[in-house]
């Protein structure tokens, strides 16, 4: 039989419409659709930033030109790329999405004679956050006959919009020697990653 009048002296308590009190609905009393799972319909969801994150590191050593801005072409070895954004074969980052990023680098360069130089990340074909090298540093280190060891080291936090492309360049302010950027692992590597969360 329905129940189709219910005195209200008759009812004590209802209990409290929670999924765990919802249960058995029959088919046929659900009426209505269920909007499309997408973008517009998720609100307060994170999304993941670990595609935008990369490492490369050079893979041979390179000698530098004096005098002059060279990019740093042999930072060719992908440590981690989850997103494929880094172009390995021209040491160059594609930014995949507007934001701020954290970028680091880290040159271990080899000179056989003092030098000043200079690490700086360009940004679509022009210089931007750089870092100077300490030519007295060098001095401790130099032995005749024998290579110095000193290393770059530098990092920032910078908006960039998707599409934009990042490279590492390197400037020798003297013409006395030779320089070189060192090759392995941890010897000179640059990455970097989008910072935080998004939500919609």
């Amino acid at each position: 039989m329905a129940l189709t009048t219910v005195r209200s002296t008759g009812i004590s308590s209802l209990p409290a419409i929670s999924a765990a009190n919802l249960t058995s609905i029959p088919a046929a009393n659900i009426t209505g659709t269920l909007p499309a799972i997408s973008g517009a319909n998720l609100t307060g969801v994170g999304i993941d930033m670990a595609g935008t994150a990369f490492r490369a590191y050079s893979a041979t050593e390179q000698t530098l030109s004096h005098v002059t801005w060279a990019k740093g072409t042999n930072f060719t070895t992908e440590t981690f790329d989850p997103g494929s954004n880094y172009d390995a074969t021209n040491s160059k980052y594609v930014v995949p999405s507007d934001g701020y990023y954290y970028i680091f680098y880290h040159t271990q360069l080899l000179a056989s004679a003092a030098n000043n130089f200079m690490v700086k990340v360009y940004v679509n074909g022009s210089g931007t956050e750089s870092s100077m090298g300490d030519e007295s540093a060098i001095k401790r280190f130099e032995t005749a006959g024998y290579q110095s060891y000193f290393s770059m080291i530098g990092s920032y936090v910078a908006y960039y919009s998707a599409s934009d492309y990042l490279e590492l360049y390197h400037y020798i302010e003297d013409s006395s020697g030779t320089l070189k950027i060192g090759s392995g692992k941890g010897t000179a590597f640059w990455g970097g990653y989008k910072i935080g969360w998004v939500y919609h």
